[in-house]
C-alpha cells in the first residue's frame, strides 16, 4: 500500500497510509497515534537513508513511544546506522528503545540514518499523544 519511492510510511491510528517522503512533519490529534515504519519492515531496510521526522501534538499533551522496534545495525554506541531522537540519543540494535519512552514535550524530532548496507528488520515505532 506504499509507493515504491517511499522510504518510511506513516500510518494513522486507523491504519490509513499517509503519503510521505523521507522528510516529514506529522501532527497527532489528541489521544491518537501514528506509526512510523520503514518501507520493507520486517524485511531488510533500505540503505542510504537520511530521513527526518518532526512529530507534534496539541500543547496540553505529551508524546509517548510504545511497542517500538529499532532493528538497525549501529555498531558500538550506534556509530553506524541509527535512529536519533532529540534529547534521548541514538538507538540501534545494540541500544534498543525501551518498551515505553515518554517524551516530556509535545514535539519530537527524529533522524534515521543508514549507510551502504541495510542489515536488520528496520524501524517500527508507534507514537501516541497523551494528556500531561
Amino acid at each position: 500500500y506504499c509507493k515504491e519511492e517511499t522510504y518510511m510510511s506513516v500510518i494513522s491510528k486507523a491504519h490509513y497510509p499517509i503519503s510521505t517522503d523521507c522528510d516529514k512533519t506529522v501532527f497527532i490529534k489528541a489521544t491518537e497515534s501514528v506509526t512510523l515504519v520503514t518501507e520493507q519492515f520486517p524485511h531488510t531496510y533500505l540503505p542510504g537513508l537520511n530521513c527526518r521526522f518532526h512529530v507534534y501534538t496539541h500543547q496540553d499533551f505529551w508524546l509517548k513511544l510504545i511497542n517500538s522496534v529499532v532493528d538497525i545495525t549501529g555498531g558500538s554506541f550506534c556509530s553506524g546506522d541509527s535512529l536519533q531522537i532529540t534529547d534521548n540519543g541514538k538507538f540501534c540494535r545494540d541500544r534498543p528503545l525501551p518498551a515505553i519512552l515518554y517524551i516530556n514535550s509535545n514535539k519530537i524530532d527524529m533522524l534515521l540514518e543508514t549507510g551502504e548496507k541495510g542489515d536488520g528488520r528496520g524501524v517500527n515505532i508507534t507514537i501516541v499523544s497523551v494528556r500531561k
